[in-house]
């Protein structure tokens, strides 16, 4: 059940193939699943710590694959889970 499925996993690829423009909302399921299905599709995380707030229910994890860059964001508490393209800015760190 927490799993995602051939479906949820098929739209996601196109998302992050052809979108990106538009923020994809995601079904809450463990986060594990989405970091193994953006690793397979060959996003690489940014860093290893935890980007989370002060309440640590708040995350932001940043994916490369080449030039681009994804963040997959959301609530542990509300939800409100997204990929988003997340350009960086200029300055900031590669």
């Amino acid at each position: 059940m927490d799993q995602i499925n051939d479906e949820e996993k098929a739209f996601i690829a196109f998302w992050l193939l052809n979108e990106k423009t538009n923020p994809l909302k995601l079904i809450m399921k463990p986060l594990e699943n989405y970091e193994v299905l953006l690793e397979s599709l060959g996003w690489e995380r940014e860093d290893d710590e935890e980007p989370i707030n002060g309440w640590q229910v708040d995350f932001w994890y940043y994916y490369t694959k080449g030039d681009q860059r994804i963040c997959l964001a959301g609530s542990l508490w509300y939800g409100n889970w997204t990929l988003n393209n997340s350009p960086k800015e200029e300055g900031e760190d590669d």
